[in-house]
């Protein structure tokens, strides 16, 4: 691709509808989730416990967790569009809530399944989540 700055730009200054509704059905449902996990989990734990410190720790987590993730359309959306496929928002969004979401869902479900097993052994549920999500987070891009 040459000149590929240029070359997102005037997407994003041409098709800023489209990375709007990207924005509207992706980003700001993943947002506002992690907005209601992570404050209830500053409710739950109490300041200045040690239980305060594993909020921060979800917390950064999470925002790390859901930042890739939510790049995954826009990612997707300039592909389409450098490649040229027509209906390159439609095929987007199939990739994100097609393929990608039963995916991100699996790998939280194993990570909360599996801690409680691991626990036992003395794995940290950080332990697992370095071994399992990058696998799973960047099978298919």
């Amino acid at each position: 691709m040459d000149r590929p700055l240029h070359f997102t730009w005037n997407i994003y200054m041409h098709k800023f509808e489209k990375i709007l509704v990207l924005m509207l059905l992706t980003t700001l449902p993943i947002l506002l989730f992690h907005s209601v996990v992570t404050n209830y989990m500053y409710a739950v734990s109490a300041q200045g416990d040690t239980a305060y410190l594993f909020a921060d720790l979800f917390y950064a987590l999470l925002t790390l967790i859901f930042y890739l993730y939510a790049q995954i359309p826009f990612i997707r959306f300039v592909y389409n569009e450098h490649q040229g496929i027509e209906n390159s928002l439609r095929n987007a969004l199939y990739h994100f809530f097609g393929k990608w979401l039963y995916r991100f869902c699996f790998c939280l479900y194993c990570i909360l399944v599996k801690y409680n097993r691991l626990h036992a052994f003395g794995f940290t549920w950080i332990d697992y989540i370095s071994v399992t999500l990058p696998d799973t987070i960047y099978y298919d891009i």
